[in-house]
């Protein structure tokens, strides 16, 4: 586990699995693709695997409370509206949908079941799925 300390407390940790899964993405990622996740792993993916995210943190992401209103209340929130995922996927320029808990708890959508994603990685707390034809 890495442990995290922002002031005393707060005090949190990320597992060994979600930072392997960062560090694949390093390793085996497209050099400029771009990840859509949820806030919070936005937040230390692009420290862990260089890739740029679609939103993370609210001074380096223009209009950033609309980009999180995409993905929390949207883009994760709901299994319909593919054609319009599809298009917002590809105007974006996102390469990868990263999966893991912190994606499911925010709605009932299903990355295994859309056929313009194939998953490219999989442990036991995420999987990151590529655009297709991305």
């Amino acid at each position: 586990y890495f442990i995290f300390a922002v002031n005393n407390p707060p005090v949190f940790y990320l597992e060994n699995a979600d930072v392997a899964s960062w560090q694949w993405l390093k390793d085996n990622g497209k050099n400029k693709g771009v990840v859509i996740a949820s806030e919070y792993n936005s937040i230390f993916i692009p420290s862990y695997s260089r890739q740029k995210v679609y939103s993370a943190h609210p001074i380096e992401t223009l209009y950033f409370y609309d980009s999180k209103e995409i993905m929390n209340k949207w883009f994760f929130q709901n299994n319909n509206s593919d054609e319009q995922k599809i298009r917002f996927l590809k105007q974006n320029n996102i390469d990868y949908v990263y999966y893991s808990l912190k994606e499911k708890n925010l709605g009932d959508f299903r990355p295994q079941d859309k056929d313009y994603l194939k998953i490219i990685f999989k442990n036991n707390t995420a999987q990151i799925y590529q655009v297709f034809g991305n």
